[in-house]
């Protein structure tokens, strides 16, 4: 046992006088470094020995205070400030081991003089003359808030301040006490560094030393590094966007071939360094054996993408067929489909001597819900053949496919339908039951809205359009999300983008523009940034139509208690028993094939738009002042009198819409014939619909009424 373990061990034991001794002849003869004395110090603290630790480093620092190691002098009087972060003692001490250890900087002794005239403690004068050693003149920085890397140019003592030519801030003047808290510094040989001073060396190592560059990397990023990453930090400025694909399937080899590089085996590989070395077919037979069973045939299928011996063959085929045996236990059909795909290019590639399943066992009846399922999109062709195959009269399975299958399975079949030149004469029929099921199939409604948003359908006649889709598509996710179905909605969450956005504002008409507006107050599941930019950007728009409809709704006493009361009626009666046709609905059970659920939901979605259309309209709703009107001119409120050329005369009385009475003469002040007549006098002539008259007489609708 060495001094320091006996030393700690008499602390822990509290022989507190025989540890002083011992602490004594250790500062006597060995002391090279003061990191074991830390430790000893801790141990001290947590025994409650402040006082006692105190007095020793205070022993320790007067010991080696002539000692000619200057790093050890400075270590622990480092130590010391630590465990007393008040004292003040032992500065000038400090500062001239500093100043001698750094001594050809010729700027140190200044600085340090200068900062010894603050009033610091001695922690705080440590921490403040290490940061004088962060820079010097030349260094190459990196500034923390995105003012790129730059190189210090040069130093001023007498002023503490520093010049540095960052990217965004050339020639920038800084203090460089505070530098040290927003400039990081960068080794010469640091990938970032180098990509602004030495791209050339960058570029040749990418011609002719793949390996050392993509090292280079992984050391800088230190995480994982996935390959989209990789060429984030090259194709700015080492290897052209158009040359990446064939540099990379070279670069990729490289990676997989290099023991000191871990790289999985999914589709979406991340890499990074590892201390010793390992090859790789050892690596990707430890990730598999980690890999859940219904990911391994991906890791399988990556594995025969890239081997170059096959020494997993053997292995591999082993647990695919035990794989496939026991998802056909299960009655998982696509699994065991899966497997048994991936099995057949493992026997062939490795020379295997195994039996495969019978495919019509796997199969049976089972190709429909197998094609559904589909997941691995290396796969997608040949089960798209199998069902072909196995399944003729495929084309009557159309709809059920596009609405329950998986969007591999969907962009597979659309595919061949549009390479076959199948696509236009099955498409109509695939909206038909999307559309008119949406939820029973919102998967297959988010794929179908996908197709239509990016302009990827046929225009031939029959196919839904842009604003029924969009409208659906809200309207379903709306339903979806009282049902608290939260993964579809996330899902369908994911289109509503600023892109679409755009795409909405420029497809759509006025009157959509409008009744969109309405149809997003009622939903809650839209991420809000994008609903209320999007009604922002309707309003901007169509600003004359919302002002329109900003304006005052006139009406009598009576005109507008009669539609309170229908919205009472609306509210009180008509919208919880649909709440309750719903429920009951709902009680069925079976959500898939329950028509009476569908019907309750679409009368919701019209009872929600009709409630929203009443609450806004009695919010505009302005009562008719009889006694304020003008009557020198034909305004809301009156009564006019009309005669034609041949003396015969009608009456109109010009009232709010909730007060029309045709067999009585009322009209709407928003009617044409009312517009064709207000702001006219007597004696005028107007034209209306059905005929010409002169207007005769104007009086108030109450003196009439009356």
């Amino acid at each position: 046992m060495d001094h320091f373990q006996r030393l700690l061990q008499l602390f822990k034991s509290a022989h507190w006088e025989e540890g002083q001794a011992l602490w004594l002849q250790i500062l006597e003869q060995e002391l090279t470094t003061a990191k074991p004395l830390k430790e000893i110090a801790q141990e001290l603290i947590k025994r409650g020995q402040q006082k006692l630790l105190q007095e020793m480093l205070a022993k320790s620092v007067q010991n080696l205070l002539n000692t000619h190691d200057l790093n050890l002098r400075l270590e622990v009087l480092h130590l010391f400030a630590e465990f007393r972060p008040d004292t003040r003692e032992f500065m000038l001490p400090y500062m001239q081991a500093f100043i001698e250890l750094h001594r050809e900087r010729k700027y140190i002794k200044d600085m340090a003089v200068r900062i010894n005239q603050k009033r610091l403690t001695l922690l705080q004068f440590i921490d403040t003359l290490d940061k004088l050693l962060v820079f010097q003149e030349g260094s190459i920085v990196k500034h923390k808030s995105g003012w790129g890397i730059g190189k210090v140019l040069s130093i001023h003592p007498e002023t503490m301040r520093m010049v540095v030519d960052l990217q965004a801030k050339p020639k920038h003047d800084m203090d460089i006490l505070a530098a040290s808290d927003c400039l990081i510094p960068l080794a010469p040989d640091n990938f970032e560094a180098m990509l602004v001073f030495q791209p050339d060396i960058l570029k040749r190592e990418a011609e002719e030393d793949i390996l050392k560059l993509l090292h280079r990397i992984l050391e800088f990023h230190k995480d994982e590094i996935s390959a989209r990453e990789f060429k984030e930090y090259l194709c700015k400025t080492i290897i052209p966007e158009e040359k990446w694909t064939k540099w990379w399937g070279q670069a990729r080899k490289e990676l997989l071939k290099d023991p000191y590089v871990e790289a999985n085996a999914g589709a979406h590989s991340k890499y990074k360094l590892r201390k010793e070395p390992m090859g790789w077919e050892d690596e990707i037979r430890g990730q598999f054996d980690q890999t859940l069973p219904l990911e391994q045939p991906l890791v399988i299928l990556e594995y025969i993408k890239h081997t170059n011996i096959g020494a997993n063959y053997e292995y591999f085929g082993n647990t695919l067929l035990k794989l496939c045996q026991e998802y056909m236990a299960n009655q998982q059909p696509w699994y065991a489909f899966e497997c048994y795909l991936i099995l057949e290019i493992c026997i062939k590639n490795g020379g295997l001597q195994l039996e495969l399943p019978k495919l019509d066992t796997i199969i049976g009846k089972d190709i429909i819900a197998i094609y559904n399922n589909l997941r691995i999109n290396a796969l997608a062709q040949d089960t798209l053949n199998f069902l072909l195959k196995f399944q003729p009269e495929w084309d009557k399975h159309l709809g059920y496919i596009f609405k329950k299958g998986t969007d591999l399975a969907r962009d597979t079949l659309y595919k061949y339908l549009q390479k076959d030149k199948k696509r236009d004469g099955f498409v109509v029929k695939i909206a038909q039951e999307i559309i008119g099921d949406p939820l029973n199939a919102p998967d297959g409604l988010l794929w179908f809205a996908r197709q239509v948003f990016n302009d990827k359908l046929p225009r031939i006649e029959g196919i839904t359009g842009f604003y029924t889709v969009l409208v659906t598509l809200i309207r379903t996710g709306g339903t979806l999300k009282s049902l608290r179905q939260n993964e579809i909605v996330k899902k369908i969450n994911k289109i509503f983008s600023s892109e679409l956005a755009k795409k909405i504002l420029k497809t759509i008409n006025k009157l959509e523009a409008f009744e969109l507006f309405q149809l997003l107050e009622t939903v809650m599941f839209l991420p809000a940034n994008f609903k209320q930019g999007l009604q922002d950007q309707i309003k901007e728009k169509h600003s004359d139509l919302f002002e329109e409809l900003q304006q005052p709704i006139y009406t009598t006493e009576e005109g507008l208690a009669r539609y309170q009361a229908e919205l009472s009626q609306l509210s009180e009666v008509e919208i919880p028993k649909n709440q309750k046709a719903i429920g009951d609905a709902l009680a069925l059970g079976d959500l898939s094939e329950n028509a009476e659920l569908d019907a309750a939901r679409e009368i919701q979605f019209q009872l929600a738009d009709k409630l929203k259309k009443m609450k806004h309209d009695i919010a505009r709703a302005k009562v008719i002042d009889f006694d304020r009107i003008n009557l020198k001119k034909v305004c809301i409120g009156c009564t006019v009198t009309l005669e034609d050329a041949k003396k015969n005369q009608i009456q109109y009385s010009i009232l709010g819409p909730w007060d029309v009475d045709t067999e009585k003469g009322i009209i709407s002040f928003l009617s044409p014939n009312a517009k064709a007549m207000l702001d006219a006098s007597c004696g005028d002539t107007i034209s209306l619909p059905n005929g010409t008259y002169t207007i005769v007489s104007i009086m108030s609708y109450q003196t009439i009424k009356k």
